[in-house]
């Protein structure tokens, strides 16, 4: 649901938080009052939850194309979000859609704010307002998001960068944005993220990342990975991590190969999320536990040889 005057020009956001945190608090979207839902956009993001944007209405055309300033939203207060955090060693639990239910797919973190890792070249770190603008170029690349069923928006785009940031305070985990050390540079991101969909190996965790086209070749993306892989094992205590990417997608399947993931035939399942037919429906599995990424990173299990990605 996107109406038209949900336009990222003439809006300013108040608010980014789960859709179904919304409605607890303020009621089912569908059932808003009409000028709330012309204020209200919101979707399925790439390897977050659903998300909902509030918006606040700053064009005076806009003040007149939905009859009048918004009302407020009765017993809503601002800021939107309640965000919480796990107390430091207590556990987080998460199922398929955010919630913290039964399954548990992470153990415990040792810090309530995430701070952020480096490697040679590169530093993983929470994410800043500026990071916004190359993060929706990225997103606009038809190149970079080849394997994906479109584009990014301004709009989806800023969502996915609030929501990777916000998954630290909930899950003790997430999406680091991706900097360069020697410029600074802004490259997208990697990290940890819980799939939100349903199918024969979740509830997972799951290892991604999305790196600016001008920065492939360079190896940045298993550098980062790596990282990222290594925390997940060590401070956040998984016992398994998974990736999965479309079958056509051999770029992101040498990366997985690179940092000691396997794939078993077996495991390739169609997304759930795509259309019978769609070219993107059929996905590769790639699996690694503790214990070997513990072995390998001990080098007893040799890692493979591919060209930097």
């Amino acid at each position: 649901m996107r109406d038209e005057v949900c336009d990222v020009e003439h809006h300013q956001i108040i608010d980014i938080l789960p859709t179904r945190q919304f409605e607890e608090v303020a009621g089912p979207l569908d059932q808003q009052p009409k000028v709330w839902k012309e204020r209200i956009c919101f979707g399925a993001l790439d390897m977050s939850d659903t998300y909902t944007a509030v918006y606040s209405v700053t064009s005076a055309s806009v003040r007149n194309a939905i009859g009048g300033p918004p009302p407020p939203l009765i017993g809503l207060d601002y800021p939107l979000s309640s965000r919480t955090s796990s107390r430091a060693g207590s556990p987080t639990t998460a199922t398929p859609g955010g919630s913290s239910r039964g399954d548990r797919v992470v153990a415990r973190h040792d810090e309530v704010v995430v701070g952020q890792l480096r490697t040679e070249r590169l530093v993983l770190r929470r994410w800043r307002p500026e990071d916004r603008q190359p993060f929706a170029e990225l997103n606009a690349d038809p190149t970079v998001m080849e394997h994906f069923p479109s584009t990014l928006d301004r709009l989806a785009s800023d969502a996915l960068a609030v929501a990777a940031d916000e998954a630290f305070e909930r899950r003790g985990f997430g999406l680091w944005a991706v900097e360069l050390v020697a410029t600074g540079a802004f490259l997208g991101f990697t990290g940890l993220a819980v799939p939100q969909f349903t199918t024969h190996f979740t509830p997972a965790v799951e290892i991604g990342w999305r790196i600016s086209r001008s920065a492939w070749g360079h190896g940045y993306a298993t550098e980062a990975a790596s990282a990222a892989l290594a925390d997940g094992f060590e401070r956040v205590q998984l016992e398994e991590i998974v990736s999965f990417t479309a079958r056509s997608n051999v770029r992101s399947q040498a990366v997985m190969q690179r940092l000691g993931m396997a794939r078993d035939p077996d495991d390739d399942f169609d997304h759930p999320r795509l259309a019978e037919g769609h070219p993107l429906r059929p996905h590769v599995l790639y699996r690694i536990d503790a214990p070997t990424w513990r072995a390998r990173r001990m080098g007893a299990i040799r890692p493979e040889h591919a060209q930097p990605t």
